[in-house]
């Protein structure tokens, strides 16, 4: 799936480190049909990853892929800013809007498998279980992991030390 680089460059280290596989690999769009017929296997991320359907096709979770290698949660977003600019956000806004987000969730899930077609269990269960809103020590630890070995594997710049302001609470 051309729409993540970060979600690529992990499918690249877990094929690398847990399957000691060296694909080839090309950009494609999201069109899992399309992308099966000229490859072997395909990335899809997002809506078109929860409509996969799991009855004809083997499906790895990449979080949970990760997680069996590292021992550590996977972060696929954040909101990222030059440390001037980090310095004087709002993070009480970020909050706001985050307990806001929650408090709406059923709402947001039923305009969702409106606008998308997908089941509202299906949405529920991975806005619920699948995404984890807090910034805490372990998911630091996991995306300073993923930068470690992203860069290891020549996937990614050798990134200075992080430096997290004001993490949100769940």
């Amino acid at each position: 799936d051309e729409n993540s680089r970060t979600s690529a460059a992990l499918v690249r280290i877990l094929l690398a480190e847990r399957y000691g596989l060296a694909p080839e690999t090309r950009p494609a769009a999201a069109r899992l049909e399309e992308m099966l017929s000229e490859s072997d296997a395909a990335l899809l991320i997002g809506d078109p990853a929860l409509e996969v359907p799991r009855d004809r096709y083997v499906v790895l979770d990449l979080a949970g892929e990760w997680l069996e290698l590292t021992g550590l949660p996977f972060v696929f977003a954040v909101w990222a800013a030059r440390g001037e600019v980090a310095e004087s956000v709002p993070v009480d806004r970020f909050r706001a809007s985050l307990d806001e987000g929650l408090a709406e969730l059923d709402a947001i899930v039923a305009e969702t498998a409106t606008e998308t077609g997908l089941e509202p269990a299906v949405l529920s269960d991975y806005y619920t279980r699948n995404l984890r809103y807090p910034m805490g020590a372990a998911e630091q630890a996991g995306l300073g992991e993923f930068l470690r070995r992203a860069a290891a594997h020549g996937l990614a710049p050798t990134l200075g030390r992080l430096r997290f302001v004001g993490a949100v609470r769940a």
